[in-house]
């Protein structure tokens, strides 16, 4: 079941239902005026380095298939795009600009976000863990470029498969009641609201889970129903948009999504995913969800914020009512 954590816990916490975080997240989250910007370090720039294949050199499509060829023209190319200054020479000034328009193309979602992703989907799939830390270049390439793999990829074993499977079974077996009104309404609401606040970085949960949240979801946010920060955040969102506060409602809208991470309400919706989808269409897809995520919460959320003030007034109107009646149903 999903746990919902206080503010405090929260700081310590970025592992859902009691995971450990990595040190680097963590640090940045309880002290984000403190941060210290590594991204011109040396060590940074030895990552660099192994990420040069991740910086758009050549076209994703041909890569991603397995048969991608490059000529000697195409690298002399691909080095001219590198460097950055025009001095012949790539250095570490080079590949850090590298990485910074990298992000930029991703919506500023890093190489270290998206590597992060995937540790928390070995956590919270420890079936999947070793093959997913085996294939992390892969999966982190595939998810940041959004492209399919080979019909001959790789695939989780059969034991592992089971052992996803058998748990999950026994998730829905405690889940056999009838679904109440209150978890009717509010999974309704949780899941338009999950829906339209990533909307803005061209992930669309619709497309992979239909236009109705699945009732096993539902019944799992019974806490996350009952948690005063997201009520009072539901109340000021309806009340803002119903008012035509567009930015004011984007806002609280972000700072909804960021507590339903918080909460693991996301990730328990990413587990629902893997039913409906192929192994690694589910894997890209929740990587890329997450490192979004994960990307904004550790900028203040402004870009999302920005991006979400025209998507909430053309498309967010009937997120009121269903907020309304969330609220009354779970009162």
């Amino acid at each position: 079941m999903l746990q919902t954590e206080t503010k405090h816990n929260r700081s310590t916490s970025v592992y859902l239902e009691g995971e450990h975080r990595s040190d680097v997240f963590e640090s940045e989250k309880k002290h984000p005026s403190a941060k210290k910007d590594s991204s011109h370090s040396k060590f940074s720039r030895v990552e660099h380095w192994q990420e040069v294949m991740q910086y758009d050199l050549f076209p994703a499509g041909d890569l991603s298939s397995g048969e991608l060829e490059v000529s000697k023209d195409q690298w002399m190319r691909a080095f001219d795009s590198l460097d950055k200054n025009g001095d012949g020479k790539l250095d570490g000034d080079d590949l850090d600009s590298a990485s910074n328009d990298t992000a930029n193309h991703h919506w500023n979602v890093s190489q270290e976000h998206y590597r992060l992703a995937v540790a928390q989907m070995a956590a919270k799939f420890p079936e999947f863990a070793n093959f997913m830390i085996y294939h992390q270049p892969a999966l982190v390439f595939f998810s940041e470029t959004n492209t399919s793999v080979p019909l001959d990829a790789p695939v989780p074993d059969e034991e592992s498969m089971a052992l996803f499977a058998q748990r999950t079974q026994k998730l829905a077996l405690l889940q056999e009641a009838e679904e109440s009104q209150c978890q009717r309404a509010f999974g309704k609401f949780v899941y338009e609201a999950i829906s339209l606040g990533i909307s803005f970085a061209d992930i669309h949960i619709k497309s992979y889970l239909g236009d109705e949240p699945a009732p096993e979801w539902k019944k799992q946010l019974d806490a996350v129903s009952q948690n005063p920060e997201i009520k009072d955040l539901m109340k000021q969102m309806g009340e803002e948009i119903q008012a035509g506060n567009w930015q004011g409602a984007a806002g609280h809208l972000w700072n909804l999504v960021v507590e339903l991470y918080w909460t693991g309400a996301l990730t328990s919706l990413i587990q629902e995913a893997l039913s409906r989808m192929g192994w690694w269409e589910w894997a890209q897809a929740s990587v890329n969800l997450l490192a979004t995520v994960m990307a904004h919460i550790q900028s203040a959320g402004w870009n999302a914020i920005k991006q979400l003030v025209e998507k909430i007034r053309v498309e967010g109107r009937p997120l009121a009512p269903l907020a309304r009646q969330a609220i009354s149903e779970c009162q």
